[in-house]
């Protein structure tokens, strides 16, 4: 077994080491050759975030420091209240539970990301509440051309093949249709699939029917930040684990099960609330009525 090597301190070069400074990972005996450090070198002590480290260096250590720094930037988000603003585009909170809500109100399970996540900062989904409408960002990957294109604002009333012809149909701009001519040169055999998010550990898809809306489609489904769609052909389906339409009904079944259960809750929570209320209306008027009266108030 080797033997241990004792780094000797920094300081005073005297006496083994016992600390390593996190900044610059110099090694100090005692709390006073740690200050003394400090003021030698103009060291602050705080590991650095942003230092340039070559891939060819790149450990387990600094990964781990990168993910401690994006969940210190995460707290300071979150736990200042006077700091509402959650990503560059200035989506707040509020805004995000919004959307949350108006996704399960139409069927489907909305997953968030962590902030610094590009799926999380690229996220141009909205709901309106005003006017009950939702807007979806929607993501097209082609894999036999690999490229991917979106949509930042599609309303899901929207049906989904008149979005997808705008890339691969006649009346397509020519960029996209050069770029994506193993599709224009196959259209009756563009098959369009989705990845069942969050549900087993072996990647399923939902085999697209691009003749009903994103609303349609999306019920019962579970996406993460915006619906996103593989456009392939007929004759490489085989490359993908296709979900059965029995299960993908039962999903369907499930959520609005969940849905009217929700809404019965609300109900009926809503309703014990007003009887509550009528009821303390009544013993109020009764009390009112004996103290005109003359009477004593009756105690429960």
């Amino acid at each position: 077994m080797p033997a241990v090597v004792r780094q000797t301190c920094f300081s005073c070069g005297g006496k083994s080491a016992k600390y390593r400074c996190p900044g610059c990972r110099n090694p100090s005996c005692s709390l006073s050759c740690v200050q003394a450090h400090k003021k030698r070198i103009a060291c602050s002590g705080q590991r650095p975030v942003t230092h340039f480290i070559p891939v060819e260096n790149f450990n387990e250590a600094d990964l781990l420091s990168d993910y401690r720094f994006l969940e210190q930037v995460e707290r300071s988000l979150y736990g200042k209240k006077g700091n509402r603003i959650v990503h560059s585009n200035q989506m707040y909170p509020v805004v995000v539970d919004f959307l949350r809500r108006g996704a399960f109100k139409r069927g489907v399970k909305l997953k968030f990301l962590s902030l610094g996540m590009l799926r999380r900062s690229t996220n141009s989904s909205m709901f309106n509440r005003r006017s009950d409408s939702l807007t979806w960002k929607v993501e097209w990957k082609f894999p036999l051309s690999e490229v991917t294109y979106s949509d930042k604002c599609v309303d899901d009333k929207t049906v989904i093949q008149s979005v997808l012809d705008n890339y691969i149909s006649v009346e397509a701009s020519d960029v996209h249709r050069q770029s994506l001519k193993k599709y224009v040169m196959n259209l009756e055999n563009v098959r369009v699939l989705m990845s069942n998010e969050l549900v087993g550990s072996l990647k399923r898809f939902f085999l697209v029917d691009t003749s009903k809306s994103l609303s349609e489609f999306l019920l019962g489904k579970t996406i993460v930040e915006y619906p996103t769609f593989i456009v392939t052909l007929d004759q490489f389906l085989n490359r993908y684990k296709l979900i059965s339409k029995e299960e993908e009904e039962h999903l369907t079944r499930e959520m609005r099960e969940r849905r009217l259960d929700r809404f019965y809750a609300h109900l009926n929570k809503s309703e014990s609330g007003v009887t509550e209320k009528s009821d303390q209306r009544r013993d109020a008027q009764k009390s009112a009525d004996c103290v005109q009266n003359g009477f004593s108030i009756p105690r429960p």
